[in-house]
């Protein structure tokens, strides 16, 4: 039983057939809504999980943060006002590489909403990728899929290499705050990025679980608190409520594409 609502297509519509690659390849998504929808919610969906990709989440363990790509080449993009905007029927095909089997979890999860409503559901999901399967543990079907979707601690796993050194202690309470020290003073668009992380960090949280697998509704109450300088930023998140392992690996991967493309990182402080 998927641990999010508006998933019930999974369990008998959701088609995968996907292995992952550092090189690029073409996917093919298509979903299927119970009418057309009242809002223009997919192209926005799709370019949700571009963002996430870009701040370097869905690599994982498996690849390098900096190596993510997902490049959307056809299909309903935020904010287009045609017809197709609106469903029931939305194809992309995107140009991906260096994902994570489990960030198909959030892709799934991600495009549930595209009919915007409860009323409007998903009824068919299918992801297919250009690459044929093989044996090994980056080819994954919707029978891997479906059963991540019932556990709150499925989700991509933290880089091994981010490539500062990372002070973690564990959390007193229900706040979590994080403290990044550059390398060099930062311009002002670095400055913006970092501060973009800080915040993609919630954003990219939205659609996980907490630590008892219960779905968590976003508030902007859950956005961090920042303080910035030119050497690195501090921000505080008063109520954090998703499972810490998890979390954790979002923030990291998300620093370490960072350090790599934007400014180098010298230290992070982490209290989750």
């Amino acid at each position: 039983m998927p641990l999010l609502n508006m998933m019930d297509f999974a369990e008998s519509h959701l088609a995968v057939r996907f292995r992952a690659s550092i090189e690029p390849q073409e996917v093919d998504i298509y979903v299927k809504t119970a009418g057309r929808s009242q809002e223009r919610n997919a192209g926005a969906d799709m370019a949700v999980l571009a963002s996430q990709v870009r701040y370097g989440v869905a690599g994982g363990s498996r690849f390098e943060p900096a190596r993510g790509l997902w490049e959307r080449l056809s299909g309903v993009a935020a904010p287009d006002k045609g017809p197709e905007a609106f469903g029931p029927e939305y194809r992309w095909k995107c140009r991906v590489a260096a994902i994570d089997p489990l960030f198909l979890r959030s892709v799934a999860e991600g495009l549930r909403s595209c009919g915007w409503a409860p009323d409007n559901p998903v009824e068919e999901m299918s992801i297919v990728g250009q690459l044929p399967l093989d044996d090994s543990d980056l080819s994954v079907t919707e029978t891997q899929v479906r059963a991540w979707l019932d556990d709150p601690t499925a989700y991509v796993g933290e880089w091994p290499n981010p490539g500062f050194p990372i002070d973690h202690k564990e959390a007193t309470g229900t706040g979590v705050a994080l403290r990044v020290k550059l390398q060099r003073a930062a311009t002002s668009e670095e400055l913006d990025w970092l501060n973009g992380c800080a915040h993609a960090w919630v954003n990219t949280l939205s659609n996980y679980v907490s630590e008892d697998g219960k779905q968590i509704r976003f508030e902007f109450g859950l956005l961090p608190r920042v303080s910035r300088s030119k050497l690195g930023l501090s921000a505080h998140y008063k109520e954090f409520r998703w499972t810490r392992g998890p979390a954790r690996a979002v923030i990291i991967n998300t620093l370490a594409r960072y350090h790599v493309t934007y400014a180098p990182i010298e230290r992070v402080e982490l209290r989750l």
